[in-house]
């Protein structure tokens, strides 16, 4: 099995006005995940909601599924003071939000 992950389009009039071009350098605001099974087929495909995953690094996969950093500045639920994860997989989905402080 492997993980695509891919910037869905948007209209930058969806984001809002506190944004600009500038911020789209430190987060995208849309984030997918494609699932594909060894013969590069897709299985499934998901898109986050808007600015809930980080989406220039911090991702791993674990036991659990496939882990997505939440530490987006532009979340209203942004704490530095904590790495938040979201787990993903292929059969149900967003499974479950990890903290570690």
């Amino acid at each position: 099995m492997f993980y695509r992950l891919f910037f869905p389009g948007f209209e930058m009039d969806q984001l809002g006005e506190d944004l600009n071009y500038r911020d789209l350098i430190i987060s995208r605001p849309y984030l997918g995940v494609m699932v594909l099974d060894s013969d590069l087929n897709i299985i499934g495909e998901h898109v986050f909601d808007k600015f809930q995953i980080y989406t220039l690094s911090n991702r791993f996969v674990g036991k659990k599924g496939l882990y997505l950093s939440m530490n987006n500045i532009f979340d209203p639920d942004y704490d530095e003071e904590m790495f938040r994860y979201l787990i993903f997989t292929p059969e149900l989905g967003v499974i479950d939000d990890a903290f570690y402080e």
